[in-house]
């Protein structure tokens, strides 16, 4: 198979990942989003805002889920690169792995990403007497580890040809 075959696969695989994804995280919002509406508590406004918001992050990523199944020119555009410089076409594969991991780790944290900013959001703009601890608990503990999911994720895009040579070597060169 191509190296060309695989990015396209593997682009429409991530695609799919967040479409499914998104979808099971929506019906998990909604179902948030209803309980609270209905249980008669009076919520301050920027709290229902904040609930009706988390609806917003799954249905991006069923979007960008779509988008990849679709096309995702963009992706490969960014993505890859279509230089022809002479690699084996296993070290191609390889790097076009290390390609699609990347994106697959952006991608998985697109809706962590929204709910931080819908939590920032809530944080910012909430009345000084409204306990926002349970928004407070949920930064302290996702912001760092999803800025290191996407660094990650980034860095695996970026330096995939140096984490190739890291990781192989010339290997791949002598086997064919």
């Amino acid at each position: 198979m191509k190296p060309a075959a695989v990015q396209n696969l593997g682009i429409k695989f991530i695609g799919l990942y967040c479409a499914a994804y998104g979808l099971s995280e929506w019906f998990d919002s909604l179902v948030i989003v209803l309980d609270s509406s209905d249980s008669g508590v009076e919520w301050e406004t920027v709290l229902r805002l904040g609930r009706w918001f988390s609806l917003f992050s799954p249905i991006v990523l069923i979007l960008v889920g779509l988008y990849f199944i679709k096309d995702g020119v963009l992706i490969k555009k960014s993505v890859f690169s279509d230089e022809g410089d002479g690699l084996s076409e296993s070290k191609e594969l390889f790097e076009s792995g290390l390609g699609l991991l990347g994106s697959f780790v952006i991608a998985s944290q697109i809706s962590s990403i929204l709910s931080i900013i819908i939590n920032v959001g809530i944080v910012m703009f909430a009345p000084v007497y409204l306990s926002v601890s349970a928004e407070l608990d949920f930064l302290k503990f996702n912001v760092i580890p999803c800025l290191a999911s996407v660094g990650l994720g980034v860095e695996c895009v970026r330096k995939k040809k140096d984490l190739s040579r890291l990781a192989i070597g010339n290997s791949f060169d002598r086997s064919v």
